[in-house]
């Protein structure tokens, strides 16, 4: 509702009522709110002619754009939204406490309402699930996973790691895609850190949100998504969802890919990659030299039976 101050009273100027897209009908409560929000305003817009506005939500708008809104909507609406309700000096949000059904207009009597806390209870797959490193951790592991296509066949594995030790590197079934190899990825790392406090640091935005954001979303729905359709690898993030809560506390952070930085989430991550990359089962050839004339010779392909941070076992080959 668009209200006008009329000396101490706000009087009705208009009514507005909006259907929000598919897509936005699927996010949390907290998140509708701020499609709503940003909505509603560009109607209001074409009566306000660019005069100042004030928006009254019961929603922490700028905390859940800022903080929560990168795990259910992309880049590009994210920065739509901001520059809408954020950005704008035209627009200033006033957080009310909840909204009369009745009238519209803001309640004068206070009710907690914290909509990260909500977003973490409801829709985390552990309510203490962190996205920022433990201190004191006993474990922090990194995970990765490699993809490839090999005489017409995909082939895949994943590594978990620590900055010295492989902890586990093993290849997957011929089929297995890139982004189920992410999710067995951090679901063995979970397993493996059953009763400690664990960092895990996974360079998978896919894994990452799977796990922070859609994977209880989606078992509330019956493993639905928003449009009704079936989840993909819905047994491997069930197992997922039970795995997390294995650990006595866990974070799983998300870090960049291939960076260059001289740090241990960078080399810890790289190492991931490499272990990845030549998991058992996984085949390489092996490059041998000709004394006369010197030239390199290819032999293989060999099936790699155990990996170390130097060096490959391969079947078949003596050296």
């Amino acid at each position: 509702m668009l209200t006008q101050l009329l000396g101490a009273w706000k009087r009705p100027v208009a009514y507005f009522s909006k259907q929000l897209n598919q897509v936005s009908k699927g996010w949390p409560a907290c998140l509708r709110a701020v499609a709503a929000t940003a909505l509603v305003l560009e109607e209001a817009e074409k009566l306000t002619m660019g005069e100042a506005v004030q928006v009254y939500v019961p929603h922490m708008v700028r905390a859940l754009l800022d903080t929560k809104g990168g795990l259910w909507l992309t880049q590009a609406r994210v920065a739509r939204y901001q520059a809408k309700l954020l950005k704008n000096p035209e627009v200033t949000l006033q957080i009310c406490p909840s909204l009369n059904p009745a009238t519209l207009l803001p309640e004068t009597e206070k009710q907690e309402h914290d909509c990260l806390k909500i977003i973490n209870v409801q829709y985390a797959s552990r309510p203490d699930l962190k996205d920022q490193p433990l201190p004191n951790a006993d474990l922090e592991w990194y995970t990765n996973k490699s993809s490839t296509v090999m005489n017409g066949q995909r082939r895949a594995g994943y590594a978990i790691v620590s900055l010295h030790n492989t902890v586990e590197a093993k290849s997957l079934p011929a089929g297995t895609s890139a982004q189920l190899a992410e999710l067995v990825a951090l679901t063995r790392a979970l397993e493996l850190a059953k009763a400690k406090r664990v960092n895990i640091f996974t360079d998978s935005k896919y894994a990452f949100g799977v796990l922070h954001a859609h994977a209880g979303l989606w078992k509330q729905r019956g493993m639905l998504t928003a449009q009704g359709s079936p989840v993909k690898h819905e047994s491997q993030i069930l197992r997922l969802l039970k795995a997390v809560q294995l650990p006595l506390a866990v974070a799983v952070v998300h870090c960049k890919a291939h960076q260059r930085e001289d740090q241990n989430v960078t080399k810890g991550n790289a190492r991931a990659d490499r272990e990845a990359k030549r998991a058992p089962g996984d085949s390489v050839l092996v490059r041998t030299w000709k004394d006369e004339p010197l030239q390199e010779k290819w032999k293989g392909p060999h099936t790699i039976l155990l990996v170390t941070h130097t060096a490959a076992k391969v079947k078949e080959h003596k050296n």
